[in-house]
């Protein structure tokens, strides 16, 4: 470890996004040791805790059931015969697209409530496109700068 150069060292230590990885170098060298202080190995830590999202099941609005029902039941399901509604299961990690523009979110809400509630909202007389396909959201609206007239 004495031939490593510091600018190396501080490239090897900076670029580690696991802290137990750092923990783990941390203890195996004395220099190191002296390098990686506690506080970055605990920010580390804190970092990875805050961002550790965890799948969820059904949607996290309560009152998902009654306010989807007549979306499904009428438009998505209207040819299937006999439709058994329930409440809908959460989007968690997915891509959607605004204003032809792809966005990788992390949501609680399923498709529609996204939709109703986080995109549209107050912004209902600005909507100009609305795609209306189950568990997908692709949205635009008029006021937005890259609007391109056809």
């Amino acid at each position: 470890m004495d031939l490593f150069p510091i600018d190396i060292i501080s490239i090897i230590t900076g670029n580690m996004k696991n802290y137990k990885d750092l923990h783990s170098l941390n203890l195996t060298c004395k220099y190191f040791n002296e390098i990686i202080t506690r506080y970055s190995i605990i920010k580390q830590k804190m970092y990875y805790n805050l961002n550790k999202k965890e799948k969820i099941i059904s949607c996290g609005n309560a009152n998902c059931y009654n306010e989807t029902y007549d979306l499904f039941t009428d438009y998505y399901r209207e040819y299937e015969g006999r439709y058994i509604h329930h409440h809908q299961e959460a989007i968690n990690y997915d891509t959607i697209y605004i204003n032809q523009r792809r966005y990788k979110i992390f949501s609680p809400y399923c498709c529609e409530c996204y939709k109703k509630y986080v995109l549209i909202g107050d912004k209902k007389e600005n909507l100009f496109r609305e795609i209306q396909v189950e568990g997908f959201v692709d949205i635009e609206y008029t006021d937005a700068k890259d609007y391109i007239e056809s």
